[in-house]
């Protein structure tokens, strides 16, 4: 399942409970409670918020190629301060390790999961997109979970961290055997998972594609206690 497993690179140890604070590690090229995140299936290929729509509300996102996990990428054709590939995770309280993935390039545009099994011939995919809102962690609206994800950290991975990155709304509605908000990690459930697809060469740059797979959540038993 390694199209499923995402490292990540930041300047902290760890993407659990991170806090926005540029200043707290000055010594590392990253500022602490910013990273980017690698798919482990094709290494040197991140997420990159690609852009948005003229009309607001919802951008695209793809894979892109990067050798240098620390580059900042500082700036771009945006004006933005951040470059493609930096996120930022927004903590949710009430459910265990869960975050939303908040877009540096687009401030207020995240990580957002659709289309799950509608919009797919073999009903098992579902689409990653950027979804604009203001963050809300007490929000029950399904606009607003549909942006939530928990990481689960992947035993005996590397220092970079490496994370299962599975969606809130989707996977707890998922049924056999599930119950809503539960975290078990038992076999028999599915989950939706972020699924690093496919990679190739487009002028001279090496991209790819993401988008979610439904997949047996025996799969957690990859995870830390």
């Amino acid at each position: 399942r390694i199209m499923t497993v995402f490292l990540s690179h930041g300047g902290k140890s760890s993407i659990e409970d991170l806090e926005f604070d540029p200043d707290a590690d000055a010594s590392h090229p990253i500022p602490n409670g910013i990273f980017s995140i690698e798919a482990c299936r094709f290494p040197n290929l991140f997420i990159d918020a690609e852009k948005i729509s003229a009309k607001g509300g919802k951008g695209d996102v793809r894979l892109t190629q990067e050798n240098d996990p620390t580059k900042l990428d500082l700036g771009d054709d945006h004006g933005t301060a951040w470059g493609w590939r930096f996120f930022r995770a927004r903590k949710v309280p009430q459910v265990p390790g869960c975050y939303a993935l908040e877009s540096l390039r687009f401030p207020g545009y995240y990580l957002g999961a659709c289309d799950m099994g509608t919009a797919w011939a073999d009903k098992t995919h579902g689409t990653l997109r950027l979804a604009q809102m203001g963050f809300d962690p007490n929000s029950v609206s399904s606009e607003q979970q549909a942006t939530w994800f928990t990481l689960g950290h992947v035993r005996g991975a590397d220092a970079h961290h490496t994370y299962t990155i599975r969606s809130v709304r989707y996977s707890s509605q998922a049924g056999a055997g599930e119950q809503k908000g539960s975290s078990e990690k038992g076999a028999g459930a599915v989950g939706w998972y972020l699924d690093a697809h496919k990679q190739a060469v487009e002028k001279g740059v090496n991209r790819g594609k993401a988008r979610f797979v439904k997949v047996d959540e025996s799969i957690r038993s990859l995870e830390s206690a």
